[in-house]
């Protein structure tokens, strides 16, 4: 699945340059909460995303 949207994502972003697509990933997790290492590195490697803490309280 990793993979198959980061291909897609290219496919869809190369497809006419003359449109511009821009995709906004990010993932928010209570704060104290650990993501994994390797969770965290397929974010930044196949969504081009970052995740971040916020006190949801």
């Amino acid at each position: 699945m990793n993979e198959g949207y980061s291909s897609l994502k290219e496919l869809l972003t190369d497809l006419d340059p003359k449109v511009q697509m821009e995709i906004g990933n990010s993932i928010w997790s209570s704060q104290g909460f650990q993501i994994e290492e390797d969770f965290s590195s397929n974010l930044t490697n196949y969504f081009d995303a970052e995740s971040s803490e916020l006190d949801f309280n």
